[in-house]
């Protein structure tokens, strides 16, 4: 396997089924997208996000980029322990928020891609609060495009050791790029989350 860090390269394997936690391969000829955070500009275009005020969905969220954040987190390279390599992303939330999420940078969609498969490692350290995992899809505009067909978010509950999380998507007609978003529905205690090894399969169906 052509082992390119934050791109698309062409993996075989064998397609496995999965759970919320799995170890898998790429199915054959998949293109998968993969970041280990390993070079020095990983993170820069991952970024963050919380409620101000309101609740639920609805309500006024403030978002920016992950270098742009000191309070009430921060979100960085770390060497703490890595899942593997040198880094790691370090989400460190030091004051309690409502509804604060990371979300990764945006990856491109291959054509003829239908469906998406996520993986990523994750462990906590601190009181974490259930989490939700969600794709997010994106039109050429770059504008966000509800799921036409919905798929249960899965549910996170970081831990002190590596645990790997995963999920898929059926993506709508058109999608150009697609992200992950790692969202606590509480408002969070402090606590610091780490993400590692994130991945992301292109299927054709």
């Amino acid at each position: 396997m052509n082992m390119m860090r934050g791109g698309l390269r062409k993996g075989r394997g064998i397609a496995a089924a999965f759970f919320l936690v799995f170890v898998g391969f790429p199915a054959w000829g998949a293109d998968v997208w993969k970041e280990d955070f390993e070079g020095p500009s990983a993170v820069d275009k991952w970024s963050g996000q919380y409620m101000t005020e309101g609740e639920g969905d609805v309500g006024t969220w403030r978002w920016q980029g992950a270098a742009k954040w000191t309070e009430p987190f921060t979100i960085a390279l770390s060497q703490v322990n890595p899942h593997s390599g040198a880094n790691c992303v370090e989400w460190n939330i030091h004051q309690e928020c409502a509804r604060p999420s990371l979300r990764s940078a945006q990856v491109t969609v291959p054509p003829g891609t239908k469906r998406v498969v996520w993986k990523l490692w994750v462990r906590a350290e601190g009181p974490a609060p259930e989490g939700r995992l969600s794709i997010f899809q994106f039109d050429g505009a770059n504008a966000w495009q509800r799921a036409a067909e919905q798929t249960p978010q899965e549910t996170a509950y970081p831990a002190a050791e590596w645990t790997e999380m995963s999920g898929e998507q059926v993506l709508n007609e058109g999608i150009h790029s697609v992200l992950l978003s790692f969202l606590f529905e509480a408002a969070a205690s402090p606590v610091k989350v780490y993400v590692d090894d994130f991945s992301v399969e292109f299927l054709p169906e």
